[in-house]
């Protein structure tokens, strides 16, 4: 399988690429990137460097050759703390025009290989978070932009995929606070709030890339016991 990965060098982007690494049914990793990645190289991966119009269109022939024939993708690219405008774009515009984009070419690909287009739909994976609000008239009293533009995100999201569904089948992952893999004295605040061990919700981004889930939106706690159990 071939997984299209975006916010690679952030904590749960990161824990999600050394997750597609290791499992056995990957085999191809192509991680859109604005900058290379720390990491050693892999023969799995495949880094291409995209600007900001390229989170827009993905038409660059060197992004066109690498993301040809991708099965699915995680999205885990965000910025809790940019500006409204930057908020938009990056958790609005480019994660819908990712859906759209891959999902059609991966409908493309399917007829032009012979089949009908109602093959294997392109899987869709954004990693929102659980302060994530769709209701856009609820008053908020914390990062209220960026949670509502994220909101929007997922409404649009599912009703592309509803709208398309002969091409893309799309997961919303609400998670709550990270918690790094190892242990950390903080933690112990934390874990009074919804929380997840970033390695099990790398593990449940990665399943629900490979084989979908049974509900479109995945919250905290669903997340955290299916984690438990691959």
């Amino acid at each position: 399988m071939k997984v299209i990965l975006t916010g690679a060098t952030g904590l749960a982007g990161a824990e999600v690429l050394a997750r597609c690494i290791a499992h056995p049914s990957i085999t191809s990793i192509i991680v859109l990137s604005r900058r290379p990645l720390p990491n050693p190289p892999n023969p799995k991966v495949h880094t291409v460097i995209a600007t900001d119009d390229d989170y827009l269109t993905y038409d660059k022939p060197a992004i066109r050759q690498a993301t040809a024939g991708a099965d699915a993708c995680i999205w885990s690219l965000g910025d809790p703390w940019a500006d409204v405008a930057t908020a938009r774009t990056i958790s609005f515009d480019y994660p819908l025009a990712a859906a759209r984009v891959f999902s059609q070419r991966h409908k493309e690909t399917q007829t032009q290989t012979g089949g009908d287009g109602k093959g294997e739909k392109f899987r869709f994976v954004y990693l929102s978070g659980g302060a994530v609000e769709r209701d856009q008239s609820k008053p908020l009293w914390f990062l209220q932009d960026e949670r509502k533009i994220r909101g929007q995100a997922e409404v649009a999201l599912l009703a592309y995929a509803k709208e398309h569904a002969d091409a893309l089948d799309a997961y919303i992952l609400k998670p709550g606070i990270f918690l790094r893999k190892e242990f950390k004295v903080v933690d112990l605040v934390t874990r009074l709030a919804p929380s997840v061990r970033v390695v099990l919700l790398a593990k449940v981004l990665v399943e629900t890339a490979l084989n979908g889930a049974k509900e479109d939106t995945l919250l905290n706690g669903a997340i955290v016991a299916q984690g438990k159990k691959l």
